[in-house]
């Protein structure tokens, strides 16, 4: 009889021990628990789903107390349309071959649904864990959208592409000389001011992982390695029009610089605008930005300033999507969102869904 609960706290060596055995061989989760830590043990919602005493880690032992599955559970609060509900995104999710590894890969997860979970997101999935997720009716996606922008054509053609990709066709960042209606801070965030912009303006309209002022707290102001700034665009009240997430990524030793847009938030042109103008001043070096958000609901002052979606089928744009170490293979992130079928009601299938993920969500963006 396969035993199925979470890891206590003091079991910390043998969860490294089974991430490294089962997962992978010097994984970053191994050579950095820091990193680990940050996600399954430091978030704010862990001791509510998992106990106090516990990671939200879950595994799995067979009779002879062997570890022979493991599934990294990231408890976070989940939106719909201005509603709250208990959500989780998995961070490493894999069971031994000889256990079967389909029906003891449901089984954690099914241990981790128990818990109240009524929503789920997952990017960067296997092929079996893809195929669990049709079979549960979640929301499918075989390439998370993505828009580029450039600000340094030159070292982005020597750099990130090959050599016969023609100049052309890469989007380049304009901005906009106009005068500003917003005022720009950058890591000033203020909890009050920031949940009643969520919870009154944003939340209402949109589908995906609660970003108030806790999620943000946790997720990037307590990073324990990457490190992030917030930019804000507020009016002569001191009320928020818009939030964006950024950090910058050093490639190849500095002889490029990447910049990573996690969380672009705004819901009117000029805020919009002016935020996205903002983001990319925050940096001087920048030679490429990058955003993945599942639909575009707040892509407009981005586009409005130069950055294009890449589609699917522009297979000869191939700007690394990887960078520590480069990897030239085009490759697509795949995911999926799972939704309770008592709640599915509330999607409207025929609209423009709003679903607001980003890169920010799950592990996508942690130290390698």
């Amino acid at each position: 009889m396969m035993e199925i609960r979470f890891f206590r706290k003091d079991e910390k060596e043998k969860l490294l021990s089974a991430i490294n055995t089962l997962w992978s061989n010097n994984h970053v989760y191994v050579r950095k628990p820091e990193v680990l830590e940050h996600l399954v043990l430091n978030t704010p919602y862990r001791a509510d789903f998992a106990g106090k005493d516990n990671y939200s880690y879950v595994g799995m032992w067979d009779d002879n107390g062997k570890i022979v599955g493991i599934y990294g559970s990231i408890p976070q609060k989940f939106n719909i349309l201005g509603k709250e509900y208990c959500s989780e995104s998995a961070t490493t999710w894999l069971v031994d071959k000889t256990c079967g590894q389909k029906i003891s890969g449901l089984a954690l997860r099914d241990f981790c649904y128990s818990k109240n979970i009524k929503a789920a997101v997952y990017f960067g999935l296997s092929n079996d864990a893809y195929c669990i997720n049709i079979g549960y009716g979640a929301y499918m996606t075989k390439d998370f959208p993505r828009w580029i922008g450039i600000q340094q054509k030159e070292a982005v053609q020597k750099y990130l592409l090959p050599n016969d990709t023609p100049k052309n066709i890469l989007p380049e960042i304009c901005l906009y000389q106009k005068e500003k209606k917003y005022k720009t801070e950058i890591d000033n965030l203020r909890k009050d001011e920031w949940n009643e912009f969520y919870f009154k303006k944003f939340a209402p309209i949109t589908i995906g992982t609660q970003r108030d002022y806790t999620f943000l707290k946790w997720r990037y102001m307590e990073s324990p390695i990457l490190k992030y700034k917030i930019v804000t665009v507020i009016d002569n009240d001191g009320q928020y029009h818009g939030l964006a997430v950024v950090r910058r990524e050093k490639i190849l030793d500095g002889a490029i610089y990447l910049g990573r847009i996690l969380e672009f938030v705004a819901l009117d042109a000029e805020s919009s605008i002016e935020l996205a103008t903002a983001v990319v001043e925050t940096y001087g070096d920048i030679a490429v930005w990058d955003f993945y958000c599942l639909s575009d609901i707040t892509a407009y002052g981005l586009e409005m300033i130069g950055f294009r979606k890449v589609p699917s089928w522009m297979n000869h744009v191939m700007l690394p999507t990887r960078f520590q170490p480069i990897d030239y293979e085009h490759m697509k992130i795949n995911g999926a969102v799972y939704i309770d079928e008592k709640l599915r009601w509330k999607i409207n299938l025929l609209s423009n869904i709003p679903w607001y993920l980003t890169r920010g969500d799950s592990d996508q963006d942690r130290a390698n």
